[in-house]
């Protein structure tokens, strides 16, 4: 529940998923660079794997 995330934290990410509506899936910190996902973004078993690291890479 998104309400539920302290104010220093940013969501940035949840699902719409029927059964799952509001699922957090990826946070931020507000003051420091730091970021926080549910899921396991570097799976090489999805699809989008290997590019969601190298842009993950190329922007920290």
């Amino acid at each position: 529940d998104p309400a539920s995330i302290p104010p220093v934290l940013e969501v940035l990410a949840w699902t719409d998923e029927p059964g799952w509506e509001d699922e957090v899936q990826a946070v931020r910190h507000r003051e420091h660079p730091v970021w926080g996902v549910q899921f396991h973004p570097e799976s090489v078993a999805s699809e989008y794997g290997e590019r969601l690291v190298r842009n993950f890479l190329a922007v920290t």
